[in-house]
């Protein structure tokens, strides 16, 4: 047997053992909890945040979901919220660009174009709106690709 062998055997081994202890240690976390009663108070503050204070009455029902956040753990590392920030970042920046296009597709369909269309039907539409948006596209990316040739050329700095 090979020295590679050898070690990607050890390596499978010591990671299958791994889980097994993790699912055990869950299962007997699970055991534990099970059957015991939580008792809420009656007077509950909830806060968002850590600092706004929510209107938030607790319903009645045979079952609830407990969800335990402690400080002692990483949080943040646990909720991934830089991820999250840059998902929303995105989406932000995506959602302005294709109300823009929307409006400004909106205002040419119903106004400018108002004469110089003769038959208005719902495929009429989408089939303007898709080349609208496919020609905004190409705009933009064309604009991108000439601000970054000049900012080669010049030497420009960017800022994001």
């Amino acid at each position: 047997m090979k020295p590679l062998d050898l070690i990607i055997l050890l390596l499978t081994i010591f990671l299958s053992t791994c889980q097994d202890k993790q699912k055990e240690i869950i299962t007997l976390l699970v055991k534990e909890w099970q059957g015991k009663q939580i008792l809420f108070p009656e007077n509950m503050v909830f806060t968002r945040f850590a600092s706004d204070t929510t209107n938030f009455v607790i319903p009645t029902s045979d079952y609830k979901v407990l969800v335990f956040v402690d400080s002692i753990g990483c949080t943040s590392c646990k909720l991934q919220l830089s991820r999250w920030k840059e998902f929303i970042r995105y989406t932000d920046s995506i959602i302005s660009f294709e109300f823009a296009v929307l409006s400004n597709f909106l205002c040419s369909y119903f106004w400018i174009w108002k004469s110089r269309i003769g038959r208005r039907s719902t495929s009429d539409f989408c089939i303007r709106f898709l080349m609208f948006n496919l020609s905004s596209g190409a705009g933009f990316l064309m604009k991108m690709f000439f601000l970054l040739i000049f900012q080669k050329i010049f030497g420009f700095k960017y800022f994001y």
